[in-house]
Parts: structure tokens; C-alpha cells; sequence
């Protein structure tokens, strides 16, 4: 499907979505800063974290030339998807960082099926998952200073409304974008106005009732209870995926020891059924 788009995020329609953000009383969207082209808004994000911007200031583009994702993997961001990073000043240890990451992902997914009626799944750590191929990519990295964690970058790389074809061809059977795989165009001021919501409820929730947003991202997940390869410090393990802990990291029942191992970073695979 060849999509021809128009811009669609002009300052219009940020100052509809800040202006309903600030009257529900958010954070996160409460100011964005919009520009046409970014190297990377991860970077831009830092840029004002450093100077202590406000908690919840977005940095959004229309597209980014140097995209970066997990693993300083490049992210390919053409014009059709969201592209955007959020400045967060959490109250967690260093230890504690992935809980955001997760909470993002429920909150993509649970927009996506509400606005949509299409349900995509969680693959641990960060990708959001949709007909088995990747759409969104999470990436959440955190600056420690002398006294603990000075600030969080969140960036969200949302493949909505452009065709599978710009992405790159050694990425083809692996990831997608959304229109692509539903045939549906969406409606972008919705999709963001709406994730910066739940965006903003996700994330006070899991600063106070953590349970619940490990429950959630659980409901969603394509992962736990499949046998997986986790590759980590420099080694790999084979097993169950069994669940989450309340730090966001993945516990799998090692099949060569009949351990539980905690796996806090890497790379995870669904391993296929034999």
C-alpha cells in the first residue's frame, strides 16, 4: 500500500493536543517542541534536560536522520510515524529504569487497540509487537549523577502511517508499520493527543502502584511463558520467560540448570516451537 501523506503535525494541532493535556492537568505533554527535522530527538531531549527543562517537556520531529534505538541500533524515521522523547525527573534508583520502558509499552498498545480496535503485544524488553512483526521500538536511558538518577530520557519510535517499503530491506519479515499491517490510516494529532495521556497515567502509576502496571504489561505480553535465548553479559540462556519482577526485569527458568535467572538487559528471542 503506497501512502501519500501530508505534514500533519503542525503547531495547530500540538497547541490542541498541550491545550487538552493542560487542562486535564498532565505532565507529560504539557510543552512540546516541535521541528520539521532532528538528527536524533533523544539527543535534543538531553540537550534540555541539562537545562532543566520541565518534567514531561516533549521533543517530537517530523523525522529523524540519525534515529537511534536499543543497542545504538539506527532507526529508520521517515515522515508517517512519532517520533518523540520525553524529559522525566523519576524518584527511582538506576536499578529501577526499565519499569519506565515498560510502562510505555502498555501504554502504546492500550492505545492502539482502544482507538482501533487492533491489538498488538509486548515482546520484553521494548518492542511492541503487531501480526509478529515489530512496530514500535521504546528506548529509555537515564543519567546518574553523585546523589542517583538526575533525569530519564523516554523515546518512542512509532511506525504508524508509512509504508513497510522505507524500512530497510534486511529488516523485511521482521518489522512493519501499522498501516501496513491493518490497512488503516491513522488519524496522528489522535494517535499522539491520546498516547501522551495515557502516557502521563501510566507513568504515575507505576510510581505508585507498580503491581499494577507490571499486571498490565503482562496482559500484553507475546513473551512470558515462551521458550526464549536471552544473550547477556557476554553469554546466552535458554528457557522459560516465567515473568516480571517489580524492577522490569525478566526472570527465565534456565533450562540446563532448572534455575530462575534474572535478565535486566540484552537481547531476547522467542525461541520457535519444535
Amino acid at each position: 500500500m503506497k501512502v501519500v501523506l501530508n505534514k500533519i503535525m503542525k503547531a495547530l494541532n500540538l497547541s490542541k493536543i498541550t491545550e487538552e493535556i493542560n487542562h486535564q492537568k498532565c505532565i507529560i505533554g504539557s510543552k512540546i517542541h516541535y521541528h520539521d527535522v532532528l538528527e536524533s530527538t533523544m539527543a535534543e531531549a538531553k540537550n534540555l534536560a541539562r537545562c532543566n527543562c520541565e518534567e514531561g517537556t516533549v521533543v517530537i520531529a517530523e523525522r529523524q536522520t540519525s534515529g537511534r534505538g536499543r543497542l545504538d541500533r539506527n532507526w529508520i524515521s521517515p515522515e508517517g510515524g512519532i517520533w518523540m522523547s520525553i524529559i522525566l525527573y523519576p524518584d527511582l534508583i538506576p536499578d529501577e529504569i526499565p519499569l519506565i520502558t515498560l510502562s510505555a509499552g502498555t501504554a502504546v498498545c492500550t492505545v492502539i487497540e482502544q482507538l482501533y480496535q487492533v491489538y498488538p503485544g509486548l515482546k520484553w524488553p521494548n518492542d511492541v509487537i503487531l501480526n509478529g512483526k515489530k512496530i514500535c521500538g521504546i528506548l529509555t536511558e537515564g543519567s546518574i549523577g553523585r546523589t542517583g538518577l538526575d533525569y530519564a530520557i523516554l523515546g518512542i519510535g512509532l511506525n504508524l502511517n508509512f509504508d513497510s517499503t522505507h524500512l530497510p530491506v534486511e529488516l523485511k519479515g521482521y518489522a512493519s508499520t501499522v498501516i501496513s499491517e491493518t490497512g488503516i490510516l491513522f488519524n496522528t494529532e489522535e494517535v499522539l493527543k491520546c498516547l501522551l495521556l495515557e502516557l502521563d497515567k501510566t507513568y504515575n502509576c507505576f510510581i505508585s502502584e507498580r503491581k499494577k502496571i507490571i499486571s498490565l504489561w503482562e496482559s500484553y505480553s507475546i513473551t512470558l511463558g515462551q521458550n526464549v535465548s536471552a544473550f547477556f553479559d557476554n553469554h546466552t540462556i535458554t528457557g522459560i520467560a516465567t515473568r516480571i519482577t517489580e524492577k522490569g526485569s525478566l526472570i527465565i527458568l534456565a533450562e540446563n540448570s532448572g534455575k530462575e535467572v534474572e535478565v535486566n538487559s540484552g537481547v531476547v528471542s522467542i525461541r520457535p516451537k519444535i
